[in-house]
């Protein structure tokens, strides 16, 4: 009877879950992942499943280049400062009065006749170009003023191209008081101007 309930009690004790032998895996102090979530693993820019070490030839995401937001030190296309485009509006040398062959630079005047004291006398107004024959396309207006109110002075007039040359024949009246006058002709836009003396 006593070696019956003897075998009995070892028989309990050694299916009791206290004597069962861990697992290999328990002993090496590796916990199964059964019945919980995988631990993540930072692989580029995206979270993904542990599912054991990183393998030989796995990407990594590269580093951004460029100046955007987190760029690195990298140049965005098109930097750089533009070659060969004018810079800003009215880029150039260009400005003023064209002075090249045709366009008036200078007034020429003779006086065709004799001024006489209270008389009308006329001058021959010639505009010559840079290389000193008559503006063929000279487009200016021209304007009299004289060193005195007596002189009688023609109105203003405007030149067209002209094959020929600009050339244009002008009458003035003579003051009646004898004296030396000076009559200027000029044109404020091209700044172009010549004055000229008449003894009555």
């Amino acid at each position: 009877m006593t070696t019956l309930l003897l075998s009995r009690l070892v028989r309990a004790f050694v299916k009791s879950p206290a004597r069962r032998q861990a697992s290999p895996r328990s002993r090496l102090g590796v916990e199964t992942l059964e019945g919980r979530a995988a631990p993540a693993l930072l692989t580029g820019n995206v979270l993904s499943p542990l599912s054991g070490p990183p393998q030989l030839g796995q990407a990594l995401a590269a580093p951004a280049t460029g100046n955007g937001p987190g760029g690195g030190a990298g140049a965005d296309v098109g930097a750089g400062t533009p070659t060969g485009t004018p810079q800003g509006p009215g880029a150039g040398s260009a400005t003023g009065t064209p002075q090249g062959p045709g366009y008036g630079v200078a007034f020429s005047v003779a006086i065709t006749t004799a001024p006489v004291a209270g008389k009308a006398f006329t001058i021959n107004l010639s505009v010559l170009d840079i290389t000193g024959k008559l503006a063929t396309l000279y487009t200016g207006t021209v304007s009299f003023s004289a060193s005195s109110a007596a002189v009688g002075l023609p109105p203003r007039y405007t030149f067209i191209p002209n094959p020929a040359g600009a050339q244009h024949s002008f009458t003035l009246t003579a003051p009646v008081t004898p004296g030396t006058y000076t009559i200027t002709v000029s044109d404020s836009a091209s700044h172009i101007q010549t004055s000229f003396n008449i003894t009555v």
